[in-house]
C-alpha cells in the first residue's frame, strides 16, 4: 500500500520536475531544436524517481570542460548554429565559419552550464521530502491504529491471566 502511494507521489513530482526543467531551459534560452525537451521523461516506482532524457542535457546543466570535439559533436554544433539562426557579427566572418568558431571556443574554453539540475532539485526537494514524510507518517499511524484496535478488540492488551 505505501509503495503504491509513494509511486503516485513520485509520478506527480516527476511530471512537475520535467515541467520545471522545460520551463528553465526556455527561460535560459538553452533550447535549440526542442529535442531535449521532448526527450525528458519521469520514471517512478515505489522506491525512486528518475528523470531521463538526451545525454547532452547534462552538458546544458553542468557545462563542458575544454577539450576536443569529435565529428558527431561538430555536427551537433552545425545544427545548433543553424537552428539558433546565428549570423556573423563581423564582415570578415562567413556564415559557414560559425560552427568552426563555436567549436574552437568550446575546445579552448569549454562553456558554463545553466545549473538546470541544481535548480530543479532545490525547487522540489523540500516539498517532496515533506510530502513523503507526511505520507509515511499517515500510513504508519493507520497501521498503528489498526494494530491497537485489533489488539483491544481481541482482549490482548491489559488482560490478566
Amino acid at each position: 500500500m505505501l509503495e503504491q502511494q509513494l509511486q503516485a507521489l513520485f509520478e506527480l513530482y516527476g511530471e512537475k520536475m520535467v515541467q520545471d526543467m522545460r520551463t528553465k531551459m526556455a527561460d535560459d534560452k538553452s533550447t535549440a531544436s526542442g529535442m531535449a525537451n521532448v526527450s525528458l521523461e519521469a520514471v517512478a516506482d515505489g522506491n525512486s524517481l528518475s528523470i531521463i532524457g538526451n545525454d547532452y542535457i547534462e552538458q546544458i546543466s553542468q557545462g563542458r570542460r575544454p577539450g576536443p570535439i569529435d565529428e558527431s559533436g561538430m555536427k551537433r554544433i552545425k545544427d545548433w548554429v543553424r537552428i539558433k539562426g546565428l549570423a556573423p557579427n563581423k564582415p570578415n566572418i562567413r556564415y559557414r565559419d560559425l560552427p568552426f568558431l563555436v567549436a574552437r571556443k568550446i575546445r579552448t574554453s569549454g562553456f558554463q552550464g545553466t545549473g538546470l539540475f541544481q535548480y530543479v532539485i532545490e525547487k522540489n526537494i523540500v516539498p517532496l521530502s515533506e510530502d513523503v514524510a507526511d505520507l509515511v507518517l499517515e500510513v504508519l499511524n493507520e497501521q498503528l491504529d489498526q494494530t491497537i484496535t485489533a489488539n483491544f478488540a481481541g482482549g490482548k492488551i491489559g488482560t490478566a491471566i
